[in-house]
Parts: structure tokens; sequence; C-alpha cells
């Protein structure tokens, strides 16, 4: 069982999970970064041109940077990518020209904080590795890259359930609690169940480092 986040003497900020919700949150961090970076042509060597010293940097910020500069700067195909990358204006050239400013950035940023959790989540222990429950500890520099890429992986999961609002989220609960709606996944597809499970369950967790933050005030 999981248990939340606490401020610990130090300044640091800390929580245990088991290693399958380290395992299961890891993937999807994973699974969502492959997703930015597919639909945007992040690392597709077709779309621009960045420098072969910042490509080959032993710096992996370098390398990001490098990467995303080619990112594509149209609309996202995918649903939950354009959650991530919301246009700026309801005009269609604002908008367009607000992507070319941003979106690059952003996917950097978005990437950047989903592997940070990653690591955090790996430096725990080996993913799948012994123990019922492992320590996760976190500088407090880190949290806002751990709040950041919870409320990425929170947006992602809402698209792919339909949610648009809280009023939606709390609808499915009772759909799935009373089994008033069976939702069989496809061959390679979440079922909608364990799908609001784990967005619960990032949400729980978003708001522990909320208030162990605050608790520190």
């Amino acid at each position: 069982m999981a248990h939340s986040f606490i401020a610990r003497a130090d300044g640091r900020l800390m929580c245990r999970l088991e290693a399958e919700e380290r395992a299961v949150l890891a993937q999807v961090a994973g699974e969502i970064t492959g997703l930015i970076r597919v639909d945007l042509g992040i690392g597709d060597h077709g779309y621009g041109e960045s420098e072969p010293g910042e490509a080959m940097s032993e710096d992996p910020l370098a390398r990001l940077e490098a990467e995303t500069v080619s990112a594509r700067t149209e609309i996202p195909r995918d649903s939950a990518t354009r959650r991530l990358f919301p246009p700026g204006s309801n005009d269609e050239d604002e908008a367009g020209e607000y992507r070319r400013l941003t979106q690059a950035n952003l996917a950097e940023a978005h990437i950047a904080h989903l592997s940070a959790l990653r690591a955090s989540l790996e430096a725990a222990g080996d993913i799948g590795g012994e123990g019922p429950h492992d320590e996760i500890v976190i500088e407090s520099a880190d949290a806002l890259s751990w709040l950041k890429a919870l409320n990425v992986i929170r947006l992602v999961l809402a698209d792919r359930m339909g949610i648009e609002n809280d009023g939606d989220f709390e609808a499915l609960q009772l759909l799935c609690s009373n089994d008033l709606e069976q939702v069989e996944a496809e061959p390679g597809v979440a079922g909608m169940e364990f799908l609001a499970t784990l967005y619960e369950f990032a949400s729980w967790l978003q708001a522990s480092l909320i208030g162990a933050l605050n608790a520190r005030s």
C-alpha cells in the first residue's frame, strides 16, 4: 500500500510506493514521453536540423534541447497530445504562430519532467524489485517536476477516458463501481477501470506532494 509524501527534517520529501506502483507509473511516464516524441517528430531526422555536437552531447538536457529544436509545429494529431499543447488563440493564424514559438520548448519541458519522475522512481530500487514498499526521496528542487509530470499523466489519462471535468470522472467512477457499464479492453489497450484507477492514483499522489510542500510553509 502506498504511503503519502511527508516532509523530512533534512528538507527533502519522501513517500513509499510498492514496486508494482512504481513500475506502472514509470511505464506510463515512458509511454507518454514516446507519444510526445512520435506525434511531434522529436528525434525524427526528417524534421529540422540540430547541431551534431549537441545531438551527441553527454549532457541529457543538451541532447533533449537539440532534439526538440526539430519538433513539428503543426497541430498535434493525437487528442491526448493536443491537451498537452493547447492552442494559444482561437484565431488559426495566431494559434499557429503560438505553436511555432512555444511548442518545442513546451515539449522539452514535458519530456524533462517525465524523465525526472522516472529517474526518481527507478532510484528507489530496480523497477519490480524486492520488498513490498520502497522509499522514494526527492529534493525540494525536483518537486515541481514531479507535480508537472503527474499533471501531464492525468491529462493524458483524462483524454483516454473522455473526461473533460471532475464531474465526468465522478460519473465514470459510479459506472465502474456499480457495474452499469462493462468496458472490455481491446488487445493491448488498457481497460477503462484500470485507467480510472491510475488516474485516481496519480491525482492522490499529486495532492499528497502538494500537502507535504504546504506543511513545510
